[in-house]
């Protein structure tokens, strides 16, 4: 990897992730992605912006164990890593990609996993959850206002 290329975290995956054209096209590229998502982004990007997240709604939100949180777009489970380290214990996450739930399964910080497209109707009650907590994922090339114009949660 080119010490530039190196600044940046593993530019192969964000090229293609920021200039993905479709929702399976991002599924396809987080798939292969995921078991090297973590390393590229905390490893050499020194990526913090879970942790601050979790931080921020722990704020406003005083965790416990009834409370419940859905990360929406969790990813390989960062979030939910940061959120049960605060005492929240009842997450449930949701993702695009099935290779980074797997990794999000492997921290147990999560209820439940579920493969789901932010970018379409997601079919849960409004008042089921306590909190939606979302990193990474409101962006451009993945689910912004053109895309995420029908999402109700």
């Amino acid at each position: 990897m080119s010490p530039s290329a190196a600044a940046q975290g593993d530019s192969q995956y964000l090229e293609r992730v920021y200039s993905a054209k479709s929702p399976s096209e991002l599924k396809e590229i987080y798939d292969a992605w995921a078991p090297e998502y973590e390393h590229d982004l905390v490893g050499s990007l020194g990526y913090t912006a879970p942790k601050k997240a979790a931080d921020a709604l722990a704020a406003v939100l005083a965790p416990s164990p009834d409370l419940k949180v859905l990360d929406a777009g969790c990813g390989t489970g960062l979030v939910g890593v940061e959120l049960r380290k605060l005492g929240f214990n009842n997450i449930d996450g949701i993702d695009l990609s099935q290779g980074m739930l797997a990794q999000a399964a492997k921290t147990g910080a999560y209820a439940s996993l579920t493969k789901a497209d932010l970018s379409g109707q997601l079919a849960i009650p409004g008042d089921y959850y306590n909190a939606t907590i979302c990193v990474g994922t409101l962006t451009e090339g993945h689910v912004g206002p053109k895309r995420s114009q029908s999402l109700s949660v």
